[in-house]
């Protein structure tokens, strides 16, 4: 069976996790709130762009757009 190839959505968290930081401090450095972004790690919400282009920025992920 074939690996399933991670999401944004998980290499974000993923990135998030490992930067041992709390979801405070992550929301705090993002300038973003933290209610959201709990919601986002447990999977109940996605992120919108800015917000995603945001906590990129904190955990050192780019975020680059690929044309087709």
């Amino acid at each position: 069976m074939a690996k399933r190839k991670s999401s944004f959505d998980d290499r974000i968290r993923k990135a998030i996790q490992a930067t041992g930081k709390s979801l405070y401090r992550v929301a705090k450095d993002a300038e973003i709130d933290v209610a959201p972004l709990q919601r986002f790690m447990k999977a109940e919400q996605t992120l919108r762009l800015p917000t995603a282009q945001k906590l990129c920025e904190v955990v050192g992920l780019d975020l680059v757009r690929v044309k087709k």
